[in-house]
């Protein structure tokens, strides 16, 4: 007796779910391309298009850039965390400084990186 292999249900087979938002393309682009192949990435280019986001969706983990217009990603930090206290937050930036990094540890970033970060 032959039987069929179980399938897998798509939760399982799906990618996990990674947000990056800079407003920058370049960076932005380049950094989606290099998880695209481990992760289901979205993108977004303003902090309050990824709150929306955040919103509507669960992410495994979120790439946030710190310096943007309107709203910077420590503020971004903030009302992401109202919204999704467990998701892994890395911020990232090119104007990296102490103060910045401590500001975005106590508001709850997993991990902080200078651009461009090292894709290893």
């Amino acid at each position: 007796m032959v039987t069929e292999p179980t399938p897998v249900s798509a939760d399982i087979a799906a990618k996990p779910a990674v947000l990056v938002v800079d407003d920058e393309y370049g960076p932005r682009e380049s950094i989606a391309f290099t998880l695209s192949s481990e992760f289901a990435v979205v993108t977004a280019s303003r902090a309050v298009e990824a709150l929306k986001k955040l919103r509507e969706k669960r992410y495994a983990a979120v790439v946030l850039d710190i310096r943007m217009p309107e709203m910077d990603g420590i503020r971004a930090l903030e009302e992401l965390r109202k919204i999704d206290s467990d998701v892994s937050v890395i911020m990232l930036t090119g104007y990296g400084t102490l103060h910045t990094a401590q500001q975005g540890m106590v508001g709850g970033a997993n991990q902080y990186l200078r651009k461009p970060p090292d894709v290893n």
